[in-house]
């Protein structure tokens, strides 16, 4: 169970991870336009939803069956392999 807890963390940190990398890049890309963005955290609130309902359903249909953090801590992604495997 703690080993869920902290493979979900991670997922989240990885998450937060490309949703800031995404804000600084619509920073630059609007600031060369011109433009300034008055509140960022916005746009981060926005790039995590929107990260949260894509990144689960995609990661856990693919290849591994798993997302990145319970692939990083070993957890259930060997038996959903083993099954798409043996289709």
């Amino acid at each position: 169970m703690i080993k869920k807890i902290f493979a979900n963390l991670l997922d989240e940190m990885i998450l937060f991870g490309v949703a800031a990398i995404l804000l600084f890049v619509t920073e630059f890309i609007l600031g060369a336009a011109g433009f300034k963005i008055v509140q960022p955290e916005v746009f981060l609130t926005a790039y995590l939803f929107i990260g949260n309902v894509f990144y689960f359903p995609i990661m856990e249909n693919s290849r591994y069956g798993t997302t990145l953090g319970k692939r990083i801590l070993k957890l259930d992604g060997i038996a959903k392999t083993e099954a798409i495997k043996a289709e």
